[in-house]
């Protein structure tokens, strides 16, 4: 007798289990699978790169670690570019000009580049949306040579001889 009572009760317990599986989803789990569907087209737009580690620093002067780079060579352009097999096709530079004694090089910008419109405090940066001219290189130029700033990049700067 206890035999059946206790097949009884794990098939009464198996029809209950079935019967509430079989119910309609409650509201709150619909507006939330909304919810993620929404978001997941609000994201559809987002570039995702994979990286070893967080970047630590975000600044073409002051980042030199390989997850920084990573980061930064999505946005921002260098004057050219190299390719797989050593060529420098241009970016930001249309074309460039080497004198005969290689020491002085003349980079023709790309017309209607601008800085990119950010905003840092709540305040538009104060370059955001103008056009980049060549004194802007030379800022950046004299900017990571600078000892103050502290730029470990300059080490390259000073290895150009007369800069």
């Amino acid at each position: 007798m206890k035999k059946i009572i206790y097949i009884f009760a794990i098939m009464l317990l198996l029809m209950i289990v079935s019967i509430t599986s079989c119910g309609q989803k409650p509201a709150l789990e619909d507006e939330q699978q909304s919810i993620g569907q929404e978001q997941a087209e609000d994201t559809s737009n987002i570039l995702r790169i994979a990286i070893k580690a967080n970047p630590p620093k975000l600044d073409p002067i002051h980042a030199t670690d390989n997850s920084s780079a990573r980061v930064i060579y999505q946005m921002f352009e260098t004057l050219v570019d190299y390719d797989t097999d050593g060529n420098l096709p241009p970016l930001l530079a249309e074309s460039w000009e080497i004198s005969d004694d290689k020491m002085t090089y003349i980079f023709n910008l790309r017309k209607g580049v601008h800085f990119h419109k950010t905003i840092e405090g709540g305040q538009p940066t104060e370059n955001g949306g103008r056009e980049v001219k060549a004194d802007d290189w030379i800022w950046t130029l004299n900017n990571i040579i600078d000892p103050n700033t502290n730029s470990e990049r300059a080490y390259y700067l000073n290895l150009v001889k007369g800069y």
